[in-house]
């Protein structure tokens, strides 16, 4: 389980972004508009991780703030709440 990842944004997009780590790794991972506001590519940043695996994807939720991360996971928990969702609240 990915927990935690930290590197150079090297693509953003409103709600998803492309961060290169120093292993020359690169994730995709899904982000608030909130968080979005916040960063700009070529800056470093350490995202927290929430993963979701699916049996068709696998998926990261990036959060700066780890209080962010706690409410998304939060919503999850109520049902018929899903990722994209609690994201947007």
């Amino acid at each position: 389980m990915v927990v935690g990842i930290e590197g150079i944004i090297t693509k953003k997009e409103p709600a998803f972004i492309i961060v290169k780590c120093a292993s020359g790794l690169s994730y995709g991972i899904f982000i608030s508009l909130f968080c979005s506001a916040k960063i700009q590519t070529q800056e470093k940043h350490e995202f927290f991780i929430t993963q979701i695996i699916k049996e068709d994807s696998n998926k990261f939720y990036g959060f700066l703030d780890k209080d962010e991360q706690k409410m998304f996971e939060m919503l999850l928990k109520v049902n018929g709440v899903g990722a994209n969702t609690a994201m947007a609240v």
